[in-house]
């Protein structure tokens, strides 16, 4: 039986997740079924106003909403 796993990576630049199967229960072997990319750029926020602004929190809850 395969099982499906996700993971999300939050970085300054973009927030991106990979959704995977397992090829086997015993096996560390990923089947990668898809990936997805939102450039939210986090980091152009803190790094020019010390703060994430409202838009790109926003944003980001967006791209969490759709994954």
């Amino acid at each position: 039986m395969s099982r499906r796993i996700s993971a999300i990576d939050i970085g300054s630049n973009a927030i991106r997740m990979m959704v995977a199967e397992l090829e086997s229960p015993t096996s560390p072997k990923l089947k990668i079924i898809k990936k997805f990319r939102a450039p939210v750029r986090l980091g152009h926020d803190v790094f020019t106003q010390g703060a994430i602004s409202e838009h790109s929190f926003e944003l980001a809850l967006s791209t969490f909403q759709q994954y």
